[in-house]
């Protein structure tokens, strides 16, 4: 996998499959990182990471995905669905799932409760967004991009 096409896909506008419907903001009177805190620590999180593996190995029915393990340094491509599960599961780093076909890269990070998807064209927007509805989570635009 070649890493100048990850890091040009990490400059690209991105989405999030995340918890929340919209951002939090930094002036928030809510609870924001206790909550996050909660699920990072308790047995939710495990709960979480299988929605997010639920997704991607649903989203390789469609795509042939490629998968760098950062904690590993390795890559895999077309992994079978047990071995998207065990990365998953087994993950305590990041890791980067890219669809070549169709230049899009999703990032999982261990440390956090969404997951990252850059460089998503319509169609791969409309199946994210079916798969992260079924699963009871939100796909929306990153703050940070220009609407």
């Amino acid at each position: 996998m070649d890493e100048s096409i990850i890091q040009e896909l990490l400059s690209l506008p991105c989405y999030v499959i995340d918890l929340l419907p919209k951002q939090v903001k930094a002036d928030n009177k809510g609870q924001f990182f206790s909550v996050e805190s909660f699920f990072l620590q308790s047995s939710e999180y495990p709960l979480l990471r299988r929605k997010f593996r639920d997704i991607l190995l649903k989203l390789n029915c469609y795509y042939d995905i490629s998968v760098w393990d950062t904690s590993a340094d390795t890559v895999t491509d077309s992994p079978a669905p047990q071995d998207i599960a065990r990365i998953i599961s087994a993950n305590q780093h990041f890791l980067y799932f890219v669809i070549s076909e169709r230049r899009t890269l999703i990032t999982v990070d261990s440390d956090d409760i969404y997951i990252t998807v850059y460089s998503a064209d319509e169609e791969i927007i409309g199946i994210i967004r079916s798969l992260s509805q079924a699963e009871g989570l939100f796909f929306r635009k990153s703050s940070g991009n220009k609407e």
